[in-house]
């Protein structure tokens, strides 16, 4: 009679006294329903949120809210004390109803947690466990480190001074891509290639290395150079000398702009000397870098994007999407994020928060 949109009221979580113009009664029982089911969830996902939260100030070590429609697969878990680790699963069903499976850990977990007490008690070194299912994607952590990687070398430029430190430093204790050679890490993905093209920290390199490159261009003729200064010029020890014998007519800013760039050009990317340097500098990621359809259609972990969210739209509006699925939390704070000037996630930020 409406359509499979209806959903009976004795499901709701939330109080009923503000939907009734939204409800209905069934023409042969005494029951009542909703009918629409987009008010319903608003509601319903919200009264999730709180419980989950709840959840959480009790001190369970997890609450997992899953996908709405998402069966929780009992068979696969086993139950655990609130003291052994058990988490708490929210199952929300197309109904509308919403199960809560309080105290349970993963079949898995439990033999796993059994053979490292076995290990532990025959005192041999057995593997590592297997880590948990990161939140990045292999494609997502290499879009992010391509993009930091970008701004940060920006960084470098402008900075010449602590450039020439970090290029001596990487002389001393070699690391990264110091052999010399630049930075060749190149993107999983032909979307991350064409986002990083686009991006306008790259655009501000490719038109600075222009230009240093033109520097050198008398002792760096013919040696098939192409668009690096770093590591290939010095093909062999003629050809260094040439460019020795160069620097010593150029200015110390100009030697200094020269080295800035080497450094950045072999700064490698997804390192732990870009995030140091790209705090230390104190980066601004949204000054060369916006968020793109790339970085939205990337995203793969709902706990992540939720938090997003909620940190870019406030946890109201997160709360509403709880049960939500992923393209749907994808979509709010995409359209949220484009109304925001300054919003930066924190795995772009420096330092990086969240990874």
């Amino acid at each position: 009679m409406f359509g499979g949109a209806a959903i009976r009221t004795k499901f709701a979580l939330f109080d009923l006294a503000p939907f009734t113009t939204k409800i209905t009664g069934d023409l042969f029982s005494e029951d009542s329903y909703f009918t629409g089911a987009e008010a319903f969830w608003e509601a319903q996902d919200a009264a999730i949120a709180e419980r989950r939260d709840q959840y959480l100030a009790a001190k369970w070590s997890e609450v997992v809210v899953l996908e709405r429609g998402r069966q929780f697969p009992q068979w696969d878990f086993v139950k655990a004390t609130k003291k052994d680790g058990g988490r708490v699963y929210i199952e929300p069903t197309h109904t509308g109803e919403v199960r809560f499976h309080e105290g349970f850990v993963t079949a898995r977990e439990v033999r796993e947690a059994e053979k490292k007490e076995n290990r532990a008690k025959a005192k041999e070194k057995g593997d590592k466990d297997k880590p948990v299912r990161p939140a990045l994607t292999q494609a997502l952590r290499s879009y992010l480190d391509l993009h930091r990687h970008a701004v940060v070398r920006l960084a470098i430029i402008a900075r010449p001074a602590d450039a020439l430190r970090l290029m001596v430093a990487h002389a001393v204790a070699a690391s990264g891509n110091w052999r010399v050679s630049p930075d060749h890490a190149g993107a999983l993905a032909d979307a991350i290639s064409e986002s990083l093209a686009k991006s306008a920290a790259q655009a501000a390199f490719t038109a600075e290395a222009k230009e240093v490159r033109s520097l050198l261009a008398t002792p760096l003729k013919g040696t098939g150079n192409g668009a690096s200064v770093s590591g290939r010029a010095c093909s062999d020890d003629e050809t260094t000398f040439k460019v020795f014998r160069h620097l010593l007519t150029l200015k110390d800013k100009e030697v200094a702009r020269i080295a800035a760039l080497v450094m950045a050009e072999t700064l490698a990317s997804g390192s732990a000397v870009t995030d140091g340097f790209g705090e230390h500098a104190g980066v601004d990621t949204r000054q060369h870098w916006t968020p793109d359809p790339v970085f939205f259609e990337l995203l793969r972990d709902r706990a992540s994007t939720s938090a997003m969210l909620a940190e870019l739209a406030g946890k109201k509006d997160a709360d509403r999407l709880v049960s939500a699925k992923l393209k749907d939390i994808k979509s709010a704070l995409q359209t949220a994020a484009a109304k925001s000037k300054d919003w930066c996630p924190g795995w772009m930020r420096f330092p990086a928060k969240g990874l």
